[in-house]
């Protein structure tokens, strides 16, 4: 392909001779001419992918249509509103001759349209999405702008559920998914015959009001049809796996699915939906075409609605057709379309055809249902049965029979043609699908593959399934615990489920087994904070109460051995009662203060902010040692970020002073006993006498840069020892050495030259490299990683010996880039996984590259939903394998599972594929006394008693 410059973005064919507005050359969903449409290749070019001709809507002239004058069909359009004075839209919004008169000029009556949002009648779009919805379904065939798919007849009803302001679902105390119930509640009662929804969200904010909504819609004949999500995923968004929901993915002028499309079994059908030029507010002015009221848009959303105008053209030409045949129709209508070459993409029928879909008349259409359908429970020795329901849509079917099989070996169906019967109009029934996996070690997820067949009518339809296994209440470590109320610990109620305990961070596992703390409700005039932690002992989880003076909050609690006696204590991490310091609490196992009435050590708040923490409660830190007169050798953290130089660590010579800007520095915290108080001095280790003695031990010259690189991951001998290690780079850009530092203290170190043929590591992102053997957490070495751009990342491993590895990744092209690195390891294979967009890629040291989807969920304005992700070593034939653990439950169902790489090739085992049983709260995967990674949750039984469980991971 040829490849261009900015800032020239799209190109268009010839203007189609059948349309005379202005702006028709360029509506290549209405007929493919193959006009071109330049898609990103990089931050500054742009690829030319040139149309196929034919691979659009198959639009039928409004001149061929035979429809009753006096007929007019409305679409509910939810979504932000539209610009009712565009002269594109003139005589194509609703209006409310119930409750306002020709020339109504109040506007605080629901004329033309309603705001469910904030209940009143202004369905202005301040967003410009909803305008583009409607443009695309109703924009006026005249001589200006661009030209709908929908006959004049068909009008928009505008109902507002979104505005710039809703980046959350929750909006001014209402659900937002009950806003949109509310919205689909008033299209009903306004008489839609159609409700287009070009928005989504996850299952966890699905709440009954909505479902409700859509079901009493469904029931009154009137088809939802909604966007199937901008995710390039499989898993489903909602309102996409509702049943019953017509769900379309997009398609682009190539034929081919889209690259950010969500697709699968539940995505129904395929629209256009990339370079989509439509009406925006007349107020806003699009900076790819540079004129006003017009923009380009691509996604699922403008797919949607030129599906919503064929199911109002079906309505408008037959009145009495039936959400069933209107389906039916759809789905034998549909054409092909070409094959994703990467992901394999597909839906569960095809792109839709106008033309056919109004002309034919089938008897006959059986199909199966595949919105219920995901999770598929197997037992401990990979046995399935599930249901599957089949539908017949139209006239009676007889003798109906199934084809059932799984794609891939080793995935067994039992009976593999399955005698349906006969199926009245509009019956649905449910047939029994049972089978085995022949190995746990297979992957969690293939393919279902349902051919039905009834006389001569045949159909091939499939969807993705995940097996999962419910994690065993009796199998594991069962680690009872009394005292406490299961509701203070976790709140599980009409299927959400949260836990109430923290983790105490335990980076180096100073504890058998983890351990949490709960946070107790203060009481007006207390003094103290209190807390309890829950550890194991002697077999079972106890509560021991812990109290501190009265601070604001607690940020985190990190288990270490501050003292040096050999022994785990606690230092916990809060803000002072006055918000005017940090202060850290230090605590021995008992929780009592450990350095008697200085055991709070205060920091006063500045711009240089607090402790890094990641995830929110783990140290994104090191400790080291230091030198104190009245506590004699204590672990201090260690922090490295930008930030100014301490004056105590700078020079009075004003030529040779460090400059007194902010800059990359590693600061550590030393604490000071002044008039009965411990305040944390703050310091460098890189300080202006630090930095002369290598100069001139170094002996280098004085024009070449000394750079001092963040500190180098800790092994748990380093945390032992509270020692560090720092990388130093001298020279200048293509001539540089690298020195790496062994702090003993932080004023004691020695030094190696590290041996690499390579001038690109400084200032790469430093990351840990994780130990997959019992004895360690991290490895000793250290992973180096630049991203050059999207696409391409530079891995280096150096280990204490300053060797270096080197090695290359390449992810699948532009839409797809590296987020960030997820973790690597010591294994055999030297395995690294990185975090795309769209995938979960591995890389080992034969430079093999394989992938996994990952699912997000960024269907609603605003907010991001993914699966969590987690790294860990599980065990396969007594050998133990780097993995990633994900966390699904944000975006679908109960279900954990594992990505693992063996051989080059990722893989996400069955026997690590788990759904929460009913009762039951996640908890952080733990690694326990045995070194075996295990999921972890928390159990409340009928007599509200609580339970933790640790259940092994390994593969067999």
């Amino acid at each position: 392909m040829k490849k261009i410059i900015l800032p020239l973005i799209l190109s268009f064919g010839v203007q189609a001779v059948e349309l005379k507005d202005t702006l028709a050359s360029k509506l290549w969903h209405i007929e493919n001419k193959g006009q071109v449409l330049l898609q990103a290749s990089g931050d500054t070019t742009r690829e030319h992918v040139e149309g196929i001709k034919g691979y659009d809507v198959h639009f039928l002239p409004f001149d061929q249509m035979k429809v009753d004058p006096k007929r007019e069909v409305v679409v509910a359009l939810i979504d932000s509103g539209v610009d009712r004075f565009h002269p594109d839209l003139k005589g194509r919004i609703w209006f409310n001759s119930k409750v306002c008169q020709e020339g109504e000029t109040d506007h605080n009556k629901p004329c033309w349209g309603y705001n469910a949002l904030e209940k009143t009648a202004d369905i202005s779009d301040d967003t410009g999405h909803g305008t583009h919805l409607a443009g695309l379904i109703a924009a006026n065939h005249d001589a200006i702008g661009i030209a709908g798919i929908a006959h004049p007849q068909i009008k928009i009803l505008p109902i507002k559920v979104v505005n710039q302001e809703t980046n959350g679902f929750v909006y001014k105390g209402r659900m937002i998914t009950d806003v949109f119930a509310d919205g689909i509640r008033y299209a009903v009662e306004s008489g839609a015959d159609v409700i287009n929804m070009s928005l989504g969200w996850p299952k966890l904010v699905e709440t009954p009001k909505m479902k409700k909504a859509i079901e009493i819609a469904l029931q009154k004949n009137i088809p939802i049809i909604v966007a199937a999500g901008n995710n390039s995923k499989e898993i489903p968004t909602y309102p996409c796996s509702s049943k019953g929901v017509i769900c379309i993915g997009a398609m682009t002028n190539n034929g081919e699915v889209a690259e950010f499309s969500n697709y699968g079994g539940k995505v129904d059908f395929l629209a256009p939906g990339d370079g989509m030029v439509s009406t925006v507010p007349l107020n806003m002015e699009s900076r790819i075409l540079r004129i006003k009221g017009y923009d380009v848009k691509k996604g699922t959303s403008q797919a949607a609605p030129l599906v919503t105008a064929l199911a109002a053209t079906l309505k408008l030409l037959e009145p009495e057709i039936t959400n069933d045949e209107l389906y039916a129709r759809l789905a034998l209508s549909s054409h092909s379309y070409l094959a994703d070459k990467r992901d394999h993409k597909f839906v569960k029928y095809g792109l839709i055809d106008m033309q056919k879909a109004t002309s034919i008349r089938p008897k006959i259409f059986v199909a199966p249902d595949f919105k219920d359908i995901l999770e598929v429970n197997i037992d401990e020795d990979g046995h399935y049965r599930f249901l599957l329901p089949v539908k017949n849509y139209l006239n009676e079917a007889t003798s109906v029979m199934a084809k059932i099989s799984m794609k891939g070996k080793g995935y067994i169906v039992d009976q593999s043609e399955i005698e349906v019967g006969d199926l009245k109009s509009g019956q649905e029934t449910r047939i029994m699908i049972e089978g085995h996996l022949e190995n746990l070690a297979l992957d969690s997820q293939t393919y279902l593959e349902v051919e039905l067949t009834t006389g001569d009518f045949k159909s091939k339809s499939q969807t993705m399934i995940s097996f999962a296994k419910e994690l065993s209440q009796t199998k594991g470590k069962l680690l009872p615990l009394e005292g406490i109320k299961a509701s203070q610990m976790a709140y599980i109620k009409d299927g959400r489920k949260l836990s109430l305990l923290k983790p105490i961070a335990d980076k180096f596992r100073l504890s058998k087994f983890p351990e949490y703390f709960l946070l107790q409700k203060e009481a007006e005039g207390d003094s103290h904070t209190q807390f309890q932690v829950i550890r194991e002992r002697n077999g079972q989880m106890e509560s021991q109460n812990f109290s501190i003076p009265l601070v604001n909050s607690i940020l985190a609690i990190f288990r270490v051995d501050i003292n040096n006696d050999g022994k785990g204590d606690y230092f916990v991490y809060a803000i002072s009662k006055e918000q005017t310091d940090l202060q850290f609490h230090l605590l021995n196992d008992n929780g009592e203060p450990l350095f008697a009435n200085h055991s709070i050590w205060n920091f006063p708040i500045t711009t240089f902010e607090g402790l890094p923490l990641k995830a929110g409660f783990l140290d994104d830190f090191h400790w080291v040692n230091v030198k104190s007169a009245e506590f004699g050798n204590v672990k201090v953290p260690l922090i490295s970020k930008e930030w100014f130089v301490p004056e105590v660590d700078n020079t009075d010579d004003i030529l040779d002073r460090m400059p007194d800007v902010p800059d990359d520095h590693i600061y550590y915290l030393n604490p000071l006993l002044k008039d009965d108080k411990v305040t944390m001095d703050l310091r460098i280790v890189d300080s202006y006498n630090f930095r002369e003695k290598i100069k001139k031990t170094l002996r280098i010259p004085y024009r070449n840069k000394m750079k001092v690189e963040k500190p180098l991951p800790q092994t748990r001998a380093d945390i032992e020892n509270g020692q560090f290690r720092v990388l130093v780079s001298v020279g200048r850009e293509f001539d540089k050495k690298y020195y790496q530092f062994n702090f003993k203290m932080t004023d004691q170190f020695e030094f190696t030259e590290v041996q690499t043929d390579s001038n690109f590591i400084s200032q790469n992102a430093i990351y840990p490299v994780l130990a997959v053997d019992s004895n360690q957490v991290h490895a000793d070495q250290s992973l180096f990683m630049t991203l050059f751009d999207r696409t391409k990342a530079r891995l280096f491993r150096l280990d204490q010996r300053g060797d270096f590895e080197r090695r290359e990744f390449v992810t699948r092209d532009w839409s797809d880039p590296v987020f960030q690195h997820i973790a690597s390891f010591n294994d055999e294979e030297s395995i690294s996984f990185l975090e795309a967009r769209y995938h979960i890629y591995g890389v080992d040291k034969e430079g093999r590259i394989d992938g996994l989807t990952i699912n997000r969920d960024s269907s609603f304005p605003g907010v991001n939903f993914s699966e969590t992700l987690e790294p860990l070593v599980v065990t396969q034939n007594n050998r133990s394998v780097p993995a990633v653990f994900v966390n699904s439950t944000l975006i679908f169902g109960e279900r954990l599972y594992v990505m693992t790489m063996t051989n080059g090739k990722m893989t996400r085992p069955a026997a690590l594929s788990v759904n929460l049983p009913a009762r039951c709260v996640r908890l952080d995967p733990a690694r326990l006394e045995n070194d075996q990674s295990s999921f972890a949750m928390l159990c409340v039984n009928k007599a509200d008693k609580v339970t933790f469980h640790y259940i092994p991971m390994t593969i067999p």
